[in-house]
């Protein structure tokens, strides 16, 4: 590789890298897409991901069936203001119906694109809040 073609190429991936910086937030979620899920400026493919009111991060195995097992280390170790499920970006996610947040606890069930959105919107105005992602159906 010459010299010109190593400073092009320097110069390609510093803009790429730098487009990705721009168009992905540092603080939340960025661009995701079914099967993909970009917090904190890390994309995430395939599992879903759970983020607490303190700012933990995890990601766990896709499943349909999202229960209080599955959202109980959200719950922890304070509650949140809002509990944020995204269900899917075709909605199909089941929040199980014996599910019962704590008491001060409101819970948002929303198809994952506009639960992402809520869920950003919410902790820029400065609430207390956590989020189950379904990163697929």
């Amino acid at each position: 590789m010459t010299r010109r073609q190593t400073l092009v190429s320097l110069v390609v991936v510093a803009a790429v890298f730098s487009g990705w910086l721009l168009v992905n937030p540092g603080v939340g979620f960025g661009i995701s897409r079914f099967g993909v899920t970009t917090y904190e400026r890390i994309p995430l493919p395939y599992f879903d991901v759970q983020v607490r009111a303190d700012g933990a991060f995890r990601v766990v195995a896709k499943s349909h069936d999202i229960d209080g097992e599955r959202l109980a280390w959200l719950l922890t170790p304070q509650s949140p203001q809002v509990l944020v499920v995204g269900l899917g970006w075709e909605d199909s996610g089941r929040l199980a119906s014996a599910f019962r947040a704590p008491a001060g606890t409101e819970v948002l069930a929303l198809r994952t694109g506009e639960a992402i959105a809520t869920y950003n919107a919410l902790r820029a105005r400065g609430t207390r809040v956590a989020i189950h992602v379904h990163s697929t159906c």
